[in-house]
């Protein structure tokens, strides 16, 4: 497109008087650039990009972990809201930063094409652990025991190889396969053996 904007404009510069030709020229780059400001703010006064530095540092350790193919169950926020629904909202206004950045293989991210994955079954594990987190202080040690069984069965049909929070998780704990191997103040990984 940009190539025939410019024939036509060489063609208007060519054949019509000089001065109407930059006067032209002169009006659809001021009717431009509004639209453009934003975007170039973004490039020339970023600081770091659009990525948190904190959550960064995160990605950079599992880069240096492991191979490309392994799996990273990254967590919402721990009290985010909990209903099936707003997970799956959260999902699809997520971005693929984990594969981008660390390499390695997204549990689930929106990546604005389809996977052949059931999201309903995975955002369901995404409930359960955080329903378990939830429920760590609770004396219902029978439903516990029934949710840390059924996602330690998710975790190993899915080959996760590491989940990713942005909040320590103390029902984690209660598993003997997962373990924290890597936290600042804003990120959390645990490596699911």
């Amino acid at each position: 497109m940009s190539l025939f904007s410019a024939f036509g404009f060489g063609y208007i510069l060519v054949k019509l008087n000089k001065f109407v030709g930059i006067l032209i020229a002169l009006i659809v780059i001021l009717l431009t650039i509004p639209s453009a400001v934003a975007g170039i703010k973004n490039y020339v006064f970023a600081e770091g990009g659009y990525v948190e530095k904190l959550f960064y540092d995160s990605t950079n350790f599992l880069l240096s972990k492991g191979k490309y193919d392994e799996i990273v169950l990254s967590l919402p926020r721990k009290d985010s809201e909990l209903t099936h629904a707003a997970l799956k909202r959260g999902y699809r206004a997520g971005r693929p930063i984990i594969p981008a950045i660390a390499n390695k293989r997204s549990f689930l991210s929106y990546e604005y094409f389809p996977f052949e994955v059931n999201v309903d079954e995975r955002i369901d594990l995404f409930y359960k652990m955080l329903l378990l987190e939830r429920l760590i202080d609770s004396e219902n040690q029978e439903y516990k025991n029934l949710l840390k069984a059924e996602i330690e069965k998710r975790l190993k049909l899915y080959n996760v190889n590491y989940i990713h929070s942005p909040d320590p998780l103390k029902s984690l704990l209660l598993f003997d396969s997962i373990k924290e191997v890597y936290k600042n103040s804003g990120a959390f990984i645990y490596e699911v053996n």
